[in-house]
């Protein structure tokens, strides 16, 4: 007789997290729902956050309560501002984008991990739509996109190594969204909704006034405003964390910018930002870093591969990519690309509907430069 298996559930407050608990425990698992506590950021409100993290304890425990599991929960606040809050401060301060979701999830599985081995717990779930698959020739794991492609979650898991893949369960993943508000509505009534997707902790107006009250004058100091075709001075900028590629309506406390103007540069180690008018960022060619493989890739050779700039991009691009030594890589877009990639920025690699990997922006052109020996295949 097959064992029913225990599992650990990360619930939210959102729906999906509890027709996830909802689902295995139909067919079966024994399942206990845990809550994640992470620090806010503003008070007692929680504005700076999406719907993974209303942090509501009375709709988790109402969840549980309807369901008939237990509910644990898990202080995370220590935790969370150390690997997330902390690294997101520091990324701004050196004029690199991050995402926090991605690291938002590692902090979460590496939590639910540790409470699922105090509690005996065999394996841990979110609600996230997107799957995780056993290679059958390697025996590791990888993750993929859900079946709802519309709606899949998969970018925001990558990072996550074959230690907790091997353990964690998305019972979600093979169904569309649709699908999900249908069954919750039947579980809470008509008040269910799907939540529209959105990033948490980068809130333009909130997040510059929390670094400067958490950081020293001297991490965030002004820098020089530049007119990139001249090379004329415009100004001083009030410190390269308010501001991002592509940005315009440029806000400066000591001199006014041409509103024509966008960012097209930013460079921390001079600690300048250039604009320019009329600019279009035409990009081809992504010098990467940090790049991590789900799968056994044969690196000696170019890899046709598709990549996914954003969480929410609704197509991948197609491209080939170039691998180097300790973690560097070199992608060449199919057709250039107009949207601003900024330095740091995460991108995922797909083949199909399945990542193999997932790497950081580090530079971008809009031709070609010579590929080097680095990069030499």
């Amino acid at each position: 007789m097959k064992k029913n298996k225990t599992v650990l559930v990360s619930f939210s407050g959102g729906i999906k997290s509890l027709v996830a608990a909802y689902i295995l425990k139909k067919q079966g698992d024994q399942v206990t729902g845990a809550l994640i506590q992470i620090p806010s950021l503003d008070g007692e409100s929680y504005s700076m956050r999406s719907s993974c993290h209303q942090n509501d304890e009375e709709i988790v425990q109402k969840y549980c309560d309807l369901l008939e599991i237990p509910l644990v929960k898990i202080d995370g606040k220590d935790y969370y501002k150390q690997f997330v809050i902390d690294r997101l401060v520091a990324a701004k301060l050196s004029g690199e984008a991050l995402i926090p979701c991605v690291y938002c999830n590692q902090v979460r599985m590496d939590l639910l991990a540790q409470k699922a081995d105090e509690l005996k717990i065999n394996f841990v779930a979110t609600g996230h739509l997107a799957q995780v698959s056993k290679s059958l020739t390697t025996n590791s794991f990888y993750l993929s996109q859900a079946l709802d492609l519309e709606n899949d979650q998969s970018f925001f898991l990558t990072g996550l190594t074959n230690v907790y893949l091997e353990r964690l369960l998305l019972p979600l993943g093979k169904l569309a969204l649709a699908e999900i508000v249908k069954i919750a509505k039947s579980l809470l009534g008509k008040k269910a909704e799907g939540t529209a997707p959105k990033i948490c902790l980068m809130d333009e107006a909130f997040l510059p006034s929390y670094i400067e009250s958490h950081t020293p004058e001297s991490l965030r100091p002004r820098g020089s405003l530049i007119e990139y075709f001249e090379d004329l001075p415009l100004g001083e900028h009030d410190g390269i964390y308010r501001y991002k590629l592509g940005q315009k309506d440029i806000r400066c406390t000591f001199n006014e910018v041409d509103p024509s103007y966008e960012i097209v540069s930013m460079d921390p180690n001079k600690n300048e930002i250039k604009v320019a008018r009329n600019w279009k960022h035409e990009q081809k060619i992504l010098i990467l870093k940090k790049f991590e493989s789900y799968t056994e890739l044969d690196v000696s050779k170019p890899i046709h591969t598709q990549v996914a700039l954003d969480p929410f991009a609704k197509e991948k691009l197609p491209g080939i990519l170039y691998f180097s030594n300790n973690g560097m890589a070199y992608f060449e877009l199919e057709k250039p690309i107009t949207s601003a990639l900024e330095r740091g920025a995460p991108l995922v690699f797909y083949i199909r509907s399945k990542i193999i990997g997932h790497a950081l922006v580090e530079e971008s052109y809009k031709d070609a430069p010579p590929i080097t020996d680095t990069f030499r295949l």
